[in-house]
């Protein structure tokens, strides 16, 4: 529970004067609140392993790449922009020549309302002279009508979007018109195709689009163009989708990286028909199984997939790895011929040297060269011929000095006890400890006092052995991005997010490397497998959040769309949950299931306990959920919604933003009396005087962005009151601690 503890050493405030308190009816909207201490970083306007200020490093995101007549085409979806070098580049610093989405190359402000900015696009691609964006956190595609060979260029069409001031997640509504969070794009003859990633189908356009918001004409993984639901709402099929990532044509077939599904489908000619079936599977025996697995005919979670016309490349991204076809697979489950990122086929450990790769993503090949994303590495690596022999060294290493360096961002100080790599919590354990979970390093940090100056290092590690090791792994000491932790003063419980999987540890660890105790949402601690035995109330898909509450363990199970509540800690492996929400049974897992309601959710991402309510961050719904009294029975709905008017509508930022709308919202927190959310996507948090009880409620004061109105990432610059990505929240008396995700730091903020 987030409870007000009283033992903080004094600190000099750093609040700003402050006007009378406001009301409830007119909103303040000035900088009242400012941060006055950082973790993470040497000062609160340092991000020295996030966004970079210059050329040549990368943050770890979204990074698509692909190529154009002897040119790299890169997005870099944290700073929000698209690189261009005019030539393949054949040195580790080579610096890009052009950047779109930005003024300059040094640039990386994110605008959500123009023709000329970005906001996290994560896939670009040539055809026919002309560029084609995924501008992924916009909701949209931007088409180029030619290649731009100077700065800031502006897009001449924009599809998923009426015109080029709108970003609104499905324009209103799931529709032919509409994108969720567009991932990848592919070109075959005159047709376009988008992987609408967040509504988990594929659009077809039998022709170029010349006009804003033209409509697709054919749609797979979906029955019609009003379903997004993961595998059509069903199980999974030769015909459905889950979470896909990447697409990629020869101009004749369809290839697609069905990440959450666990497996690619080939389709041999382009659909012509809504929900066709395609022809064949890799990574599956059949079409309705979905079995992680490591070996040449197994796949975990793929992210990338790319066709050269004779050799077919997928980023086997959960085990590390890429995968090469020799030619072009005609059966089910066809066995791939190389492997890189490995020594061999089973084995799948992750590993930052020229060979190695952590959790690659997207992929490209021309037929000459191969570049690889490789994604939690924070680098690109370029092959400057195609593998021939399983664990071949990358040529070229893009965004970092040296194949053993993987700084998030260029420069950065590596890994030591008072660096963070993606901060996703920090938390208050007991009235002396504090505990942070440093999210691409996979480990959890705790300090055995509440820190009370910047850069203040922790006393203990755990997933790691010492505090310069940042080894992913499934056993009872390692972990895969913890996301959060939680206590109830004696045993403490982690989202080990990447393992899907939370651990138990039966007293707070007071050295490094401790092992775990007991593991639930996997039969044992050394097993990692998605919904383990099938969905039920024992399995898990991506915990995002751990809570616990008067005795009672929660856990956000965000991609099973659902709340898992144990009425007590457990002592067993594997346990069973006693109450689910979100969901009406323990074996259901589509997001909003029979309908968005007060019953239902769409990837939960944090809980807060407060008194006798439960309130839940129900983020790809772009609402919290307020439950007045406890849930005590499964599928029990909703009392109150914040950031819509009703429960029946998910839009974000419904009618525009404001202070009674939120995008993608991931935690809450209670400061004294105050309710605080971290509206993620709008980089900005959200103070209401008292806790709402009322749908809709508008928030009362906006800290990290100068009015309602605005959502720029970092508000132009990193700040003490600006924010990159604001995460999970926690409150000690008067001061808040936000996790500033991709700023890689930790801010704590004076709310009086």
């Amino acid at each position: 529970m987030h409870t007000a503890i009283t033992s903080l050493p004094a600190v000099e405030s750093s609040i700003i004067a402050e006007s009378p308190p406001p009301s409830t009816s007119v909103p303040v909207v000035d900088f009242k609140y400012t941060a006055d201490l950082v973790l993470g970083q040497p000062d609160l306007i340092t991000n020295l392993a996030g966004v970079f200020g210059y050329s040549t490093g990368f943050s770890s995101s979204n990074v698509g790449v692909s190529f154009s007549n002897g040119k790299l085409l890169l997005t870099d979806s944290i700073s929000s922009r698209v690189l261009i070098w005019n030539s393949i580049p054949s040195v580790n610093t080579d610096r890009p020549d052009i950047a779109i989405g930005q003024k300059d190359i040094s640039s990386t402000v994110s605008n959500l309302t123009s023709s000329y900015y970005l906001s996290g696009p994560s896939f670009v691609i040539e055809s026919g002279g002309k560029l084609f964006v995924a501008d992924t956190s916009n909701n949209r595609v931007l088409i180029y009508n030619s290649i731009p060979t100077s700065n800031f260029k502006s897009a001449d069409v924009v599809i998923g979007q009426p015109n080029f001031t709108e970003n609104l997640v499905n324009n209103g509504g799931v529709s032919a018109t509409s994108l969720s969070s567009p991932r990848s794009i592919a070109i075959a003859g005159s047709k376009l195709l988008i992987a609408d990633s967040g509504n988990n189908r594929i659009l077809i356009y039998n022709t170029i689009p010349t006009a804003n918001g033209a409509a697709a004409d054919v749609v797979l993984g979906q029955i019609n163009f009003s379903g997004n639901a993961a595998n059509a709402g069903g199980p999974v099929s030769a015909a459905s989708l889950s979470g896909l990532y990447s697409i990629a044509s020869d101009g004749v077939r369809l290839f697609v990286a069905d990440r959450s599904n666990n497996r690619a489908l080939i389709w041999t000619s382009i659909p012509t028909v809504n929900a066709a079936p395609a022809d064949f599977v890799l990574g599956q025996s059949l079409f309705n199984s979905t079995a992680l697995g490591v070996g040449a005919s197994r796949l975990s979670g793929p992210q990338g997939i790319a066709f050269d016309g004779t050799k077919l490349f997928i980023s086997d991204s959960g085990d590390h790895r890429v995968l090469i076809w020799n030619g072009l697979p005609s059966s089910n489950n066809q066995p791939a011929d190389i492997v890189i990122g490995q020594p061999d086929m089973i084995t799948y450990t992750s590993g930052l040297t020229a060979k190695k790769m952590n959790t690659p993503a997207s992929i490209y090949s021309n037929g000459t060269n191969l570049v690889v994303n490789d994604f939690t590495n924070s680098r690109v690596l370029i092959y400057t011929s195609i593998p021939t022999i399983n664990d071949s060294s990358a040529n070229v290493v893009m965004g970092q000095h040296n194949y053993t360096a993987n700084y998030w961002g260029n420069p950065g100080t590596g890994v030591v006890a008072t660096t963070i790599r993606r901060a996703r919590e920090a938390r208050v354990l007991t009235a002396n400890k504090f505990a942070i979970t440093d999210y691409f390093n996979h480990r959890i940090l705790i300090y055995n006092s509440i820190p009370t100056t910047n850069q203040q290092a922790p006393d203990v590690v755990v997933g790691q052995v010492d505090f310069v090791s940042s080894v992913s792994g499934v056993t009872a000491t390692n972990m895969s991005k913890p996301n959060s932790v939680a206590t109830d003063g004696t045993k403490l419980a982690l989202a080990d997010f990447g393992n899907y999987r939370v651990l138990i540890y039966n007293s707070i660890p007071s050295v490094n490397g401790v092992a775990a105790d007991v593991v639930l949402g996997q039969t044992t601690l050394t097993a990692r497998v998605l919904n383990s035995g099938g969905p039920s109330a024992s399995s898990m898909a991506w915990p995002y959040h751990v809570e616990i509450c008067d005795g009672r363990l929660i856990v956000t199970d965000g991609s099973n769309n659902r709340v898992m509540i144990y009425n007590s800690i457990p002592t067993s492996n594997n346990a069973v949950a006693d109450i689910i929400i979100g969901q009406p049974n323990v074996t259901a897992i589509a997001a909003n299931t029979g309908g968005i309601s007060a019953a239902t959710m769409f990837s939960p991402s944090s809980v807060l306990c407060v008194d006798s309510k439960l309130i839940v961050a129900d983020s790809s719904n772009n609402r919290m959920l307020i439950w007045n009294t406890f849930p005590t029975v499964t599928g029990q709905a909703a009392d109150v919604v914040l950031g819509q008017t009703d429960f029946i509508t998910a839009v974000a930022n419904a009618g525009g933003i404001s202070a009674a709308t939120l995008a993608g919202p991931s935690a809450s927190a209670m400061v004294g009396s105050k309710f605080v959310v971290s509206d993620s996507n709008n980089r900005r948090i959200l103070v209401w005087n008292s806790l709402p009880t009322s749908n809709g409620s508008p928030a009362n004061y906006v800290i990290g962005q100068p009015n309602f109105t605005e959502n720029i990432a970092n508000n132009g610059g990193v700040t003490a009151n600006s924010f990159g990505s604001p995460f999970f929240l926690t409150s000690i008396d008067k001061y808040l601690f936000v996790a500033d995700d991709r700023n890689n730091r930790i801010m704590r903020i004076p709310i009086e």
